[in-house]
């Protein structure tokens, strides 16, 4: 029997190479096959431009954290009035210099300071009387509004650095207080006897040290803060970081601009070192990040209760920061 053209054969629409052929659009190389939008490769990758840039974030301390300083306190704290007022006293020209003109005075004038005071003193003695001075300083000084933003910033899941002048022997315990991850702060030499010298252990943190520690350290937390690479605070670059930096002196510029989001928290406001930043009137709020590392993850402990001043007992965050131990001779 002869079959009609049309009427079954091969060649119609039911036919192999009809469109639910292999080769038609539900075909491994359709829209749904391996490397259509919804491939590996696609915007909804691990690596599409869609994550979150991670966001570090460094605190200036006296005068950010405090209200005023904190270096000639602890002075006072290890070495009482005798042993701090003749040396304030033989320094004074210095000091009123160092107050005006800043940079390598204020770093050389802190420096003698502590030559005088703190010099031939051990390590072991100087860095109990800081992990007692630290957090008692903070709690007597606290700024209230930026132990509220420092919160917020770790709640958010930031990662968090105090970035100090003074010596990190006080603001490391401070520190770990308010559940920062991470201290930069100025640190002190000990001799091969275990004792202080008087001067730095590598640079003062001020100015430009400040900028170089706080990038130096957002690139250890695991992200890529080289020129170029930073998010200037937008939907998030692959892999970038975004630095938020809170200063209020002149001292602190240097880290405010190397920051894509600086706030200024001096108390002079438009007549300050640094009213070309926002204050934090005027400043973003710090948003939760998306995924795991947002608010309520680990690099966020919850706060305890509160011991005056609006300073919450914390405590040591997750983080590479620990105990405060005496300095180490170099």
């Amino acid at each position: 029997m002869t079959v009609p053209i049309g009427a079954g054969s091969p060649s119609p629409d039911h036919s192999p190479t009809a469109d639910h052929s292999p080769t038609a659009d539900h075909s491994p190389t359709a829209d749904h096959s391996p490397t259509a939008d919804h491939s590996p490769t696609a915007d909804h990758s691990p690596t599409a431009d869609h994550s979150p840039p991670k966001v570090v974030v460094g605190f200036d301390f006296d005068g950010t954290m405090t209200n005023g300083g904190s270096v000639w306190r602890f002075l006072v704290a290890v070495a009482g009035w005798q042993g701090v007022l003749p040396a304030t006293i033989r320094l004074a020209p210095r000091i009123a210099v160092a107050g005006i003109l800043g940079g390598t005075w204020a770093d050389d004038t802190k420096q003698r300071l502590f030559r005088s005071v703190l010099a031939g003193r051990t390590a072991t003695e100087v860095a109990e009387r800081g992990a007692a001075f630290g957090p008692e300083h903070f709690r007597r000084h606290a700024r209230p509004e930026m132990v509220a933003r420092l919160q917020a910033h770790l709640d958010a899941g930031h990662r968090v650095a105090i970035v100090s002048a003074s010596p990190d022997l006080y603001i490391r315990p401070a520190a770990m207080a308010l559940g920062a991850h991470e201290v930069l702060a100025t640190r002190l030499a000990v001799d091969a006897d275990g004792r202080l010298t008087g001067s730095y252990d590598g640079a003062n943190c001020r100015g430009q040290e400040k900028a170089r520690r706080l990038r130096a350290w957002a690139g250890s937390a695991g992200t890529d803060s080289s020129a170029g690479t930073r998010s200037t605070g937008g939907a998030g670059a692959r892999g970038a970081v975004v630095i938020w930096a809170y200063g209020n002196s002149a001292g602190d510029r240097a880290m405010l601009h190397t920051a894509d989001v600086g706030i200024d928290v001096g108390r002079l406001g438009r007549f300050g070192r640094l009213r070309e930043f926002p204050d934090l009137h005027r400043a973003p709020s710090p948003e939760p990040l998306a995924g795991p590392a947002g608010a309520g993850s680990p690099t966020s402990p919850p706060a305890g209760p509160s011991t005056g001043a609006g300073v919450p007992e914390r405590p040591a965050a997750s983080g590479p920061m620990s105990s405060p131990a005496p300095p180490t001779a170099r």
